[in-house]
């Protein structure tokens, strides 16, 4: 069986998604040496080099050469349905859903979550309508539907009015390095020097990125009520400072050290950010999954989240929570976290990489034998 798989998130980007489909990919390509994979990647300058063993490399030219805006729509409606016109697949998985998808072949996208729905005003409208579009042209016609949590899947189900035979939940899994990297406590120490020189100060980790949907804002509300109450506390932040943060953050924050950024940080090197603070912060206002609560869970450092379904369904009682919408309550969960002191680490078997790659691999196999016994029915009546 001939399956093409677009790989465009893994050499964009380096966050949740191209972590999720790292845990199982490699595994489930090894595992099924019958078939014929081939990985659709953009390749162009400051893109990520994508090579997974034993699956072909087909390479496509990422746009450059035309506005940013206009990156995307070009690749996903012209450029990559070409290179699957070339390969002629038998099947084709994508970790995304916004790549247009040829409606005569069997296909699986993965709808992460619904913020273009949920929070849809935060978002300009072309943007939005975007994303919404593609999303209902390729469940349209989809064979199945890749989710990451059970929160999402009933909203698929609910408010898309996907059929529930029709999908599947693979929830992410913590990185193995961030996992088995343990900091030790003169590490830990030597850290926070850096940080702090004068060792008074309390340590809050925001590591979940720009975003329309990520409440930097009802975060920075937040943070002026607890300096105004109490200043030692510092806000770090992972990633570089870009303009779209610094257009977020008030300028003179970050000129005074109040807030500082860690830049791209390793999975070892993460994993010690979040061994080192005193607290982590996830002001989130819609989410998919959850992947910094698992982090934190998984290194015992206290956690204050929003009040989000999903998030609960991840974390459970492991977090101080919050309503997003309220600058006062999430000042007083962030000052109630980072006044807990370590916490007993959590990880929960679902969410390991061993049960990550298994129930990809099964759920995967499942639809695969469906749709050759498909095509086996419809070759017979022909």
């Amino acid at each position: 069986m001939k399956i093409a798989i677009d790989a465009k998130n893994l050499a964009l980007y380096g966050g949740g998604i191209s972590h999720w489909v790292s845990e199982f990919l490699p595994a489930w390509i090894e595992s099924s040496p019958e078939n014929h994979f081939s990985l659709v990647t953009p390749r162009g300058e400051g893109l990520k080099k994508v090579d997974v063993a034993g699956a072909q490399m087909v390479d496509c030219r990422w746009p450059l050469g035309i506005p940013r805006q206009l990156r995307h729509p070009v690749y996903d409606n012209w450029i990559f349905p070409k290179a699957i016109k070339k390969i002629k697949p038998d099947f084709i998985f994508s970790p995304y859903f916004d790549v247009r998808m040829p409606p005569n072949v069997p296909y699986a996208i993965t709808i992460h979550d619904l913020c273009f729905i949920e929070v849809g005003h935060l978002y300009p409208s072309h943007l939005r309508n975007y994303y919404l579009y593609m999303m209902r042209v390729n469940l349209a016609h989809a064979s199945h539907v890749i989710t990451v949590s059970n929160t999402t899947r009933l909203q698929l189900i609910k408010v898309l009015g996907v059929s529930a035979e029709k999908i599947s939940v693979i929830p992410n899994a913590l990185d193995k390095i961030f996992l088995e990297t343990k900091p030790s406590p003169d590490v830990i120490r030597s850290w926070r020097e850096k940080i702090d020189p004068s060792g008074n100060e309390k340590l809050l980790l925001y590591p979940g990125g720009i975003e329309y949907r990520k409440n930097i804002s009802g975060l920075m509300a937040a943070l002026r009520i607890i300096w105004s109450r109490e200043s030692q506390f510092t806000l770090l932040i992972t990633g570089e400072p870009s303009e779209q943060f610094l257009g977020s953050i008030p300028k003179e924050l970050v000129e005074s050290g109040k807030i500082l950024f860690l830049g791209r940080l390793s999975q070892a090197d993460l994993r010690l950010a979040y061994s080192s603070v005193d607290a982590v912060i996830y002001p989130t206002f819609s989410e998919g999954f959850g992947r910094v609560c698992l982090e934190a869970m998984g290194c015992g450092t206290p956690l204050a989240c929003s009040d989000l379904a999903v998030l609960r369904e991840v974390a459970g009682d492991y977090p101080v929570y919050f309503d997003p919408h309220d600058s006062q309550a999430i000042a007083d969960a962030i000052m109630t976290a980072a006044n807990l002191g370590p916490q007993p680490v959590v990880l929960k078997e679902e969410f390991t990489s061993s049960n990550v790659r298994a129930k990809f691999i099964n759920e995967i196999t499942r639809v695969l034998n469906r749709v050759r016994g498909t095509s086996l029915s419809l070759n017979g009546l022909q």
